[in-house]
């Protein structure tokens, strides 16, 4: 069982890490939803609080002004994004979800159950989505 409660725990946080760089790199039509609503709802995801850390002090500044910002412009959508890049954040998030999802199939190969069960195949095509979707994202 805790095996289990792992394997839900790392691909839930790669998921989430993938789900903060789409939101803040893609498109509306790609998403689905307005961009940057993470930055104009200032929701702390690991892109921001690694850049908070890690950037100039000047481009710390310019993320903590605009962040929480309903009215956030593209410019400033974008802005923020090169700072993220730049600081290091994204391919941080990127590493992070990459060794998650390493530790997803670590831990998949333990799971007691027969390697073609239907229940493995599902959990192990869910990591595998985890994979290529990190795998589409440019660092």
């Amino acid at each position: 069982m805790e095996l289990l409660q792992r394997l839900g725990n790392v691909s839930g946080l790669a998921f989430q890490i993938l789900d903060d760089i789409t939101g803040a790199f893609a498109t509306e039509v790609e998403i689905g939803k307005p961009v940057y609503s993470d930055f104009k709802e200032n929701k702390p995801t690991l892109l921001t609080v690694y850049a908070l850390q890690h950037a100039s002090q000047s481009d710390r500044q310019f993320v903590r002004d605009h962040l929480g910002t309903p009215s956030l412009t593209a410019a400033d959508g974008s802005q923020i994004t090169d700072i993220i890049k730049r600081s290091g954040a994204l391919d941080y998030a990127l590493e992070t979800v990459r060794s998650y999802v390493t530790e997803a199939y670590d831990i998949l190969k333990k799971l007691p159950c027969s390697p073609s069960s239907k229940g493995r195949a599902v959990i192990s095509d869910v990591v595998e989505y985890l994979s290529s979707k990190a795998s589409q994202i440019p660092s």
